[in-house]
C-alpha cells in the first residue's frame, strides 16, 4: 500500500479520535457492549483496525465506528 503522508496523518488523526471517543462512551454500558482498555492507547488505533481487518477482510466495507468497536471487544474482552 503507498499512501500519501496527508492520508496517513488523516488516518491516524480520525482513528486517535474515534478511539478516544470509545473510550470515553466505554464508561457507559450501551447496547453495542464495552471492551476493558487494558494497555489501549487511542494513537495505536489506526494500526489496531487495519491488523483486525487483515483478519476480517468481509468487514472492510462497513462503518469504521462499529469495525473499530469490534476491534477492540475482539483485542481487550471483558471477562
Amino acid at each position: 500500500m503507498s499512501e500519501s503522508k496527508e492520508q496517513v496523518a488523516l488516518c491516524v488523526g480520525y482513528t486517535t479520535g474515534l478511539a478516544q471517543s470509545l473510550l470515553l462512551t466505554n464508561r457507559v454500558k450501551s447496547l453495542l457492549g464495552n471492551f476493558c482498555p487494558g494497555d489501549f492507547q487511542p494513537k495505536n488505533a489506526g494500526a489496531l483496525v487495519l491488523e483486525w481487518l487483515d483478519a476480517h477482510p468481509d468487514r472492510r466495507n462497513q462503518d469504521i465506528a462499529g469495525t473499530m468497536l469490534m476491534a477492540l471487544k475482539d483485542k481487550f474482552p471483558c471477562l
